[in-house]
């Protein structure tokens, strides 16, 4: 399922901010995408429920993350995570290869795989 997500939010960043803001269909497909990238974030931490945040947080604390992947993590939960559909959609798109990259890093390094790609 990974890379069905990471291919939905792809096709975000293969046209221009002009026809992303003009596509409705488009941004709610890489909207899904998103929400589907961050739900595999969760399911490989084997989340229980608790503030994604934390999680976050707690991961940086037990080394499992570098500080740099805590901050991108944080700030990506924060603008984008919490709540997609709220989010800016200018700001949406312009962060879009970087949601990509940071999630598939998290859930990398929590597979102790380091900068590996995942494998579903």
């Amino acid at each position: 399922m990974f890379w069905d997500y990471y291919s939905m939010v792809e096709d975000g960043t293969k046209v221009t901010l002009e026809e992303f803001l003009n596509n409705p269909e488009l941004r709610r497909r890489v909207k899904d995408g998103i929400r589907g990238l961050f739900n595999c974030f969760l399911k490989v931490c084997s989340w229980k429920g608790e503030d994604p945040l934390d999680l976050i947080w707690k991961l940086g604390r037990k080394g499992v993350f570098p500080a740099y992947l805590v901050q991108e993590m944080d700030d990506l939960y924060n603008l984008i995570f919490k709540d997609v559909d709220s989010a800016d959609d200018k700001i949406v798109y312009s962060m879009l290869v970087r949601i990509m990259e940071d999630i598939e890093e998290a859930i990398n390094y929590v597979k102790g795989e380091g900068h590996k790609m995942p494998s579903s």
